[in-house]
């Protein structure tokens, strides 16, 4: 334009004719190479330029399949924008800028179309088992997604064959989920949910739901434990619970014990029978209310509630009698047991006994030293479990038990002798036994001895007593006692009194038989004393007049001549007296006189001499008469 004046300056008024230049159009967006989805709106945007004009002044208009689309649009800074739905098959766009003086660019763009796809949906409420009610609005609910849109913003609309149209809603950004709560009628109803996307795409879902009369709550109520049963810490403890509910049946209801202190304890789906079973394992010392709560499927609660106490129970020591022990069927027995309470004192606690034979045995309240000792009645034959159980006031109790034998004795033994004997000192104290007793279950039996004598017991264990330890007049006791090793019969006794054994001779002799006065003369017997406490007395008589004792006489002693009556008489004697005496008669007989001395009344006579002869005297040992009567011999010859 400067050039244009410049000349007319230089040539005066002559004018020189100049052309307009059309403007230029660069294509922008979308990228040639793109796929367009149909029926969707894309942004068509040009750049504009005019090298003789402003840009900003040129009208562009736009065509789509020869179409207009976009008519006398604007060039603004430089750039011209359409916003066109996608065609389907193909998109021709076709965009034309004139300018001021009514120059024009044409640019021509073919994009490919992607065909639109349909929205998806799927019902997700209510379900096909779940129960919906007539006085609480049912929960609609599906899900939605677009390829081209995407969920958020689907709108989805809901219908009934009964009621029809029941509302619309959006689905949500987040989850994809387009929810409509509406109240239905009782009864069967076919709901169609349809979602339709921008550009007019739409899809269905239906389903079948039944909504029913006003839900009932369930009923509901614990089987066990009893209210205030007392629990450990730390030990398992089974719960049972059942619940009943009109519309829904057991494994639809849903079951959860909770302790105030702990918390959950367990919970889980019910069986078919309407119960649930849970083990749990109390941690929380102290008073604990524990709710049974069930919910059915739509929501409806029952709750019921117990009380119980946690707590450590008592415990106990040994058990006496002990594992293994034995004792006296029939006989009452003490039994004791240590017990303790970490949370109250002894006294507080009771143990009670039992057997799994006879039941109850007794019951006993423990000292401050914590020993709860008992007399237990005599236990039934056999084996038998003892258990002692202490339960503190709460109701916590702990057991032990033993196994204990109920031994029944063997029976009495028996002798086989009268119960009251007598002996001499030469036998043995053994008394035989008929009957060692007998086991009641067949343990083998072994005899006790137990030997008194005078009332003091001086030997056991020895069924005998020698006869050179005993003597006349002692008083024995024998006892003896049938034992199977643990328990003992009655005893059974025998007294044996030592007797005295009377002596006895054999014969009595004396030597010799035939005496003289003057001669010695020995009586002698054969003594016969099994206890050898006796001896021999001799007296000796002439006639019945006692002269003499001991075992030698002289005879004539006594002033007896012969032909006397002479006896030695023998007896038999002990502590106890004499036996009755044996005889032995003596013969005394004549005894020859003797001349005294003979005197001759020469010493040396002659032939012729006269000889007078004379005797000094005579002597008789009897004491008879003595003739005298002097003969002479002469060398054997008698002269005289």
């Amino acid at each position: 334009m400067l050039i244009a004046l410049w000349l007319a300056g230089c040539l005066g008024t002559t004018s020189i004719a100049t052309r307009n230049a059309p403007p230029e159009a660069v294509w922008l967006s979308p990228d040639p190479g793109d796929a367009l989805a149909e029926g969707h709106r894309v942004e068509l945007r040009v750049a504009v330029s005019d090298a003789d004009g402003d840009a900003d002044a040129a009208v562009p208009s736009w065509f789509v399949n020869d179409a207009p689309v976009c008519v006398a649009a604007e060039v603004v800074d430089g750039e011209t924008a359409c916003d066109a739905v996608v065609p389907s098959g193909v998109a021709d766009v076709r965009v034309e800028v004139r300018d001021e003086g009514g120059a024009a660019a044409v640019l021509r763009q073919r994009f490919s179309v992607v065909p639109n796809a349909p929205p998806t949906i799927a019902w997700r409420l209510p379900g096909p088992d779940q129960a919906s009610w007539g006085d609480v609005p049912v929960a609609l609910e599906v899900a939605v997604d677009d390829v081209e849109d995407g969920a958020a913003g689907l709108v989805v609309a809901w219908t009934s064959d009964r009621l029809g149209p029941l509302g619309a809603a959006e689905a949500r950004a987040e989850d994809g989920v387009a929810r409509l709560s509406v109240p239905l009628d009782e009864g069967w109803h076919d709901i169609t949910a349809v979602v339709t996307d921008s550009v007019g795409g739409a899809s269905a879902v239906s389903s079948t739901v039944r909504v029913r009369a006003p839900n009932a709550s369930p009923t509901c109520g614990w089987t066990g434990p009893a209210e205030g049963d007392a629990w450990e810490v730390g030990a398992p403890k089974r719960l049972d619970a059942y619940a009943d509910d009109a519309e829904d049946q057991g494994p639809d209801l849903w079951g959860r014990w909770t302790s105030d202190r702990d918390g959950v304890l367990a919970e889980g789906a019910l069986d078919a029978a309407g119960t649930l079973t849970g083990v749990v394992v109390p941690v929380t010392p102290g008073v604990h209310v524990v709710t049974w709560q069930v919910e059915d499927a739509d929501g409806a609660v029952c709750l019921a509630r117990r009380i119980f106490e946690v707590g450590t129970p008592p415990s106990l020591g040994a058990l006496v009698p002990g594992e293994g022990a034995v004792v006296l069927a029939g006989a009452s027995a003490p039994a004791s047991v240590v017990v303790s309470d970490a949370e109250v004192d002894a006294g507080a606690l009771v143990v009670r006994w039992t057997s799994n034979r006879d039941g109850l045995l007794g019951t006993a309240t423990p000292g401050t030293d914590g020993v709860a000792a008992v007399i237990l009645p005599g236990l039934s034959p056999g084996w038998h479990v003892l258990t002692a159980t202490v339960t503190d006031p709460t109701g916590l109790a702990s057991q032990r038990a033993v196994q204990v034998f109920a031994n029944q004795p063997p029976s009495a033994p028996r002798f086989d002798e009268p119960p009251s004997q007598q002996v001499t000192t030469e036998v043995s104290l053994s008394p035989r036994v008929g009957d060692v007793g007998v086991d009641p279950e067949g343990a083998p039996v072994t005899l006790l001895w137990s030997w008194s004598l005078d009332g003091i017991e001086v030997a056991t264990d020895i069924s005998y007593v020698e006869a050179s330890l005993t003597e006349s007049g002692q008083r024995w006791l024998v006892r003896i006692i049938a034992t199977d090793g643990f328990h003992q019969s009655a005893p059974v006794s025998m007294i044996i009194d030592v007797i005295n054994h009377v002596p006895s001779l054999d014969d009595v002799n004396a030597d010799p038989l035939l005496v003289r006065v003057g001669d010695a003369v020995v009586c002698s017997a054969a003594l016969r004393d099994l206890d050898l406490d006796g001896w021999v007395e001799f007296d000796w008589y002439v006639g019945d007049t006692w002269v003499a004792e001991g075992p030698f006489y002289l005879v004539g002693s006594s002033g007896e001549a012969h032909g006397a009556p002479l006896r030695c008489e023998a007896k038999a004697v002990d502590d106890a007296g004499p036996t009755p005496p044996l005889v032995a008669g003596v013969e005394v007989v004549n005894s020859a006189p003797r001349v005294l001395g003979v005197t001759l009344s020469a010493g040396a006579p002659r032939a012729g001499d006269t000889l007078h002869c004379a005797f000094l005297g005579v002597d008789d040992a009897d004491g008879d008469v003595v003739d005298v009567t002097l003969r002479w011999t002469d060398n054997g010859a008698t002269s005289g």
